[in-house]
């Protein structure tokens, strides 16, 4: 939605300048001084915006490999799971490694 508003800030301008020629001096500071004003916080709501943007995609790369790593360890977990649940088996492999 702050994106949307370049426009709006932009338009704001061009009506800043077309009053310029028309606004005495004082008129003229004020008026600049209200547009320069909404334009820096525009401009720092966008740049704010942009740096949570990427922080939020940077958390969801993280949580999408933190996904990716819980299923290898909880298949691991299993398949210990089963061959613990084989006392057979882990007899014989204790035989070999002897």
């Amino acid at each position: 939605d702050v994106s949307s508003r370049e426009n709006d800030v932009d338009h704001l301008e061009t009506l800043s300048q077309s009053l310029h020629p028309l606004s005495c001096a004082a008129d003229r500071d004020w008026l600049g001084e209200r547009v320069a004003a909404v334009r820096n916080g525009h401009t720092e709501l966008r740049d704010w915006c942009n740096r949570r943007e990427a922080m939020l995609e940077q958390a969801l790369a993280n949580a999408q490999l933190f996904g990716e790593e819980e299923v290898e360890v909880l298949n691991w977990l299993a398949e210990v799971a089963q061959r613990l649940a084989e006392p057979e088996l882990l007899e014989q492999q204790h035989k070999h490694t002897l």
